[in-house]
């Protein structure tokens, strides 16, 4: 009997399922193509390499955009992919931080509150092993038709023709 049950459950369950050999079930319409994602920007970055305390520290400039009041706003990322060095980025490096439009051979440091200090990220930030910090500078802007400039920030390699947005 158990035989017989075992041969009836492999021969009419299926059929009574709604199963269909593969050969006889209509073809599944193709699938559609997922779009494609527009590829980011390219974000300009530069290895510190003048100062051993910080080895494997990199800087990536993730926005550089026109603002209100005639101004440009730098935003800037340091990444330490070193496993024993952490890197302090001071308020003091970044005030000293500053753009240079070689086109109009002008430099342009950070802008400056009524108090005199930089209208950017205040106190020391700590990039620990592994660690991101993300960071910020105002500053004037250049005449409209500059297009790209040059970033300086202190212990870093200066990165040319880094784009301005609008």
């Amino acid at each position: 009997m158990k035989k017989f049950l075992a041969g009836f459950a492999i021969a009419v369950l299926p059929a009574l399922m709604g199963a269909v050999p593969a050969e006889a079930q209509p073809a599944a319409p193709p699938a559609a193509a997922a779009p494609t994602p527009a590829a980011p920007a390219p974000a300009h970055s530069a290895a510190r390499t003048d100062h051993e305390s910080a080895a494997g520290v990199t800087l990536e400039v993730t926005e550089l955009k026109r603002t209100s009041g005639d101004t440009l706003t730098l935003k800037f990322a340091m990444s330490n992919t070193g496993t024993t060095t952490g890197y302090y980025m001071t308020d003091t490096k970044v005030a000293e931080t500053y753009l240079i439009d070689a086109a109009n051979k002008k430099k342009y440091m950070t802008v400056k509150d009524s108090e005199g200090k930089c209208v950017c990220t205040k106190g020391s930030e700590y990039v620990k092993p592994g660690g991101r910090v993300s960071v910020y500078a105002k500053f004037p802007a250049p005449p409209p038709e500059v297009k790209a400039i040059s970033v300086n920030i202190p212990d870093f390699i200066p990165m040319d023709d880094v784009p301005i947005s609008q």
